[in-house]
């Protein structure tokens, strides 16, 4: 079957193109592909041309759609295109993660609907869970096959936090009072309990083997093809960053993968604020409308400082931080020109640039001196929204190296390298490159109304225009 790919145009933000690549050398295309769900363009706001091509096709399951008292309903399939890059899925086979977004305060957003529709390619490897209060869904998440939604009822959410964040019963009537005050009046302050997700939602995620919180304005590309049998079995936590970033050890609110263990979900518990009569006060602060508490800060430092706990930091984000195109394509990220975008993803195989890593044998050790860890604010500098919890390790990291700690607690400074012998060429000469997330938050921060505008333009054939207006490189 020939479908015609319209294209999904979205303008980006750019990091080095040989950066954030997954490993495609022993990758091979299926031959069979999944009914095209259409893609999505990340370009800048003028736009760029279509990208064509061709695939054979094939349908995808039903959504199963779950409510709080266990009964599902069907809903109809969407159809998907997707490629089968079976390296390392045979690997990783036994895995399956689940991705984790609350939401409280109405409506869901249209934008998350975006982020429904690129998970979809992943689907029987990763599932998106949505709990809300009663709110309206997007379509896009409704149809995706992979996206499971949960609805809790009035101040459900709140429910879930008191019930499972209480360190004994007596205090549960209180936190929920406090939860249910601060989620209605404030419910941007839920994504600072990030740490504690894998607590309370532990009833909806009990048959997976991983989960990570995410944001709800970031796309995904196919996530079989960057999460590595490596990060899967032999790390606590796996932490997804900008390239070139690995050495501010924060965890992102986009992408940290853990491993659903007792001890690991339960770590949270470590950080004063999120636990005991320090949970009471922050919520408290909330209530009285005083500072956020970052969700990045204080849980890094605990699972770095913790023994037996192994983490890991690897640049596979595409970053919004430069005005370069960033493409989506059926289950593809490419940043690069359209032109080139678009050949690569006809090519599939070998289109776009090659992300690897080096080998143990070759990590390189970090010595402790340079691992700052804990508040360290003349030396961790520009991470005042972490405060009082800054934390980096002080290398030469290029864009494509890695950092790791095993349990041992010893650091590691991985070299990362990227070979594009075959990739396409934009016009400046650089290979295009993929990446697992990008995140457009930038963006969602420059909605004035006046000089900056995101627009999301559907047109109704599976492709989407979205745009940041009135924004030029100086600006940034």
């Amino acid at each position: 079957v020939s479908s015609r790919l319209n294209p999904l145009v979205i303008p980006s933000l750019n990091v080095h193109p040989c950066s954030l690549m997954h490993t495609l050398q022993a990758l091979k295309i299926s031959a069979v592909l999944l009914t095209l769900l259409g893609s999505i363009f990340v370009d800048s706001a003028a736009g760029e041309a279509a990208c064509k091509t061709d695939s054979t096709c094939s349908n995808v399951p039903n959504l199963q759609t779950s409510s709080h008292d266990g009964k599902a309903a069907t809903h109809d399939a969407v159809d998907l295109f997707t490629f089968s890059a079976l390296q390392s899925r045979l690997e990783v086979e036994q895995a399956s993660i689940v991705l984790i977004l609350p939401w409280v305060g109405g409506t869901l957003p249209e934008f998350v609907g975006y982020a429904c529709k690129t998970v979809a390619p992943s689907a029987g490897f990763v599932d998106l869970l949505l709990v809300v209060e009663g709110a309206a869904v997007p379509n896009k998440c409704r149809q995706a096959p992979n996206v499971k939604v949960i609805d809790v009822g009035e101040d459900g959410i709140a429910r879930l936090y008191a019930d499972k964040m209480a360190d004994h019963s007596g205090i549960r009537n209180e936190l929920f009072a406090r939860f249910r005050n601060t989620f209605r009046t404030r419910p941007s302050v839920m994504v600072t309990f990030k740490p504690a997700w894998g607590r309370v939602f532990e009833d909806f995620i009990g048959d997976y083997s991983h989960w990570t919180w995410i944001d709800g304005d970031q796309i995904f590309g196919d996530l079989r093809s960057f999460v590595t049998a490596d990060e899967l079995e032999n790390f606590d936590a796996v932490v997804y960053t900008y390239e070139g970033d690995v050495n501010r050890s924060y965890f992102r609110g986009q992408w940290v993968l853990q491993k659903k263990t007792q001890n690991v979900t339960m770590l949270f518990k470590n950080c004063p604020h999120l636990t005991g009569s320090g949970l009471l006060r922050t919520l408290t602060k909330y209530i009285n409308n005083e500072s956020m508490i970052s969700a990045e800060g204080c849980i890094a430092d605990v699972f770095l400082q913790t023994s037996g706990v192994s983490v890991k930091f690897t640049p596979k984000m595409f970053s919004d931080h430069r005005p370069d195109p960033v493409y989506y394509n059926a289950g593809h990220l490419c940043r690069g020109d359209a032109t080139a975008c678009s050949t690569a993803f006809k090519r599939g195989l070998g289109g776009t640039c090659i992300f690897s890593s080096a080998s143990e044998e070759q990590w390189e050790p970090i010595d402790l001196g340079m691992v700052h860890v804990g508040g360290n604010e003349s030396i961790c500098s520009n991470q005042i929204w972490l405060e009082p919890y800054r934390s980096c390790i002080q290398i030469n990291a290029n864009s494509y190296d890695s950092i790791v700690k095993r349990g041992d607690g010893t650091f590691f400074h991985v070299p990362g390298s990227c070979n594009c012998p075959g990739a396409e060429r934009d016009a400046k000469g650089d290979s295009v490159a993929e990446a697992a997330i990008f995140h457009y938050h930038m963006w969602q921060d420059r909605l004035d109304g006046e000089t900056h505008t995101l627009e999301f333009e559907d047109h109704g054939d599976d492709s989407l225009t979205v745009r940041l207006t009135s924004v030029t490189p100086a600006a940034l």
